[in-house]
This record gives C-alpha cells, structure tokens and sequence, in this order.
C-alpha cells in the first residue's frame, strides 16, 4: 500500500503552511505544518509505515495516534482527489 500526491496538483510553501491547488477543480488546500510535511513524504511513492516512522521522528507521539491521524489525512486527500490515482489508502 502506497501512498503518492497526485503531479496534476501544484502546491507552494506558505510560511510553515503549504497551500495546494488543484487545477481541475480550482479548489485550493491549506495544509498545516504536519499536513504539509506528509505532503512533501509522499512526493515519490510511501507506505504508511514509512510515513508514521518518520513522522515519530520529528514530533512527539505515539504510533497508534500518528498511524490513526495520518491514516485519516491520507483518506481526506484521497477524496479530494489530490492522491494519484493509483494510490493506495487500504
């Protein structure tokens, strides 16, 4: 199970936010600092493993919360279409 953002999407960096746009849409996504930062993990294609081990890391939590909170993200970008569309999310 991988996860990668979609190459369609365009995204900058906004102070420790990071604002991103998709183009079929118009709709636009603010992505706080930890949001932001799986963002840029998922850049190339990551397991959620990957991305909680690294997350656990840098910030202080346990890895069944940043598993759950990670996991949920990842849900909301895949429904909001920004996910490339062979990514997986189960």
């Amino acid at each position: 199970m991988h996860f990668q953002r979609s190459k369609e999407n365009v995204s900058c960096k906004l102070e420790d936010d990071t604002v991103v746009l998709d183009p079929k849409t118009g709709a636009y996504f603010r992505l706080n600092s930890v949001g932001a930062r799986i963002w840029t993990l998922i850049d190339q294609p990551a397991d959620l493993s990957t991305i909680v081990e690294t997350l656990q890391g840098e910030y202080e939590i346990t890895r069944d919360r940043c598993e759950h909170e990670s996991l949920a993200f990842l849900e909301m970008l895949k429904e909001k279409g920004l996910l490339a569309s062979d990514a997986s999310s189960t």
